[in-house]
């Protein structure tokens, strides 16, 4: 086995981020790391991680999961580490999380994607990541988020609504029972509201 489920949290599914963490044949649960900035000579870090999303493309899709992001690091005297950050609608479980760590590890070291020693982990991006592609704000429709934006000029403004309904680039938020459009590229920053989080 390649993974360990703690038998109490089986049947949770994940709304803050959690890992789990594969290293050839040894498991660790835990965060943090180093952002690595050059892997090495033949392969730079966007390189790699395009072929990871390959890779991964099939098992994601199989699985319905979505890929939010692959971030590379080290952890001391652990080597390099891969992390995939995954999500879908209403949220991960620990045993999708699990199982994908443990296919893609297989899928990773038949392709020899990554020569030598390497610790891959699969994690929930949590609810405080912030909102930033068309598909982010269709996964939050009805809830309230918080929104820096950039309007006409050098205007920056701060709002809160809800947001109502996603058309094209643009979405809709109902601030205090006035709608309000906004074009998704001048979003600067948006979130959603703390106090309006789905409870864990």
């Amino acid at each position: 086995m390649y993974f360990y489920i703690p038998a109490a949290k089986k049947s949770l599914t994940i709304r803050r981020p959690f890992s789990i963490i594969l290293n050839k044949f040894s498991v660790f649960n835990g965060s943090g790391f180093t952002p690595l900035f050059l892997l090495n000579e033949k392969m730079n870090n966007e390189e790699l991680k395009e072929k990871l999303k390959n890779a991964a493309s099939g098992l994601l899709e199989a699985r319905g999961l979505e890929l939010v992001e692959i971030v590379l690091g080290s952890r001391r005297q652990k080597g390099l580490v891969v992390l995939f950050l995954l999500d879908k609608p209403g949220g991960i479980t620990l045993e999708e999380c699990a199982e994908f760590n443990r296919r893609m590890g297989e899928i990773m070291e038949e392709n020899e994607i990554i020569p030598g020693r390497f610790v891959l982990e699969a994690a929930s991006p949590g609810l405080d990541r912030p909102l930033v592609t068309k598909r982010d704000f269709e996964r939050v429709r009805g809830e309230v988020i918080e929104v820096t934006y950039a309007g006409s000029g050098t205007t920056i403004e701060e709002m809160c609504g809800k947001v109502v309904e996603i058309e094209g680039d643009n979405i809709l938020l109902d601030i205090a029972g006035e709608r309000k459009e906004l074009i998704i590229s001048l979003i600067k920053k948006a979130v959603i509201k703390l106090d309006m989080k789905r409870k864990q």
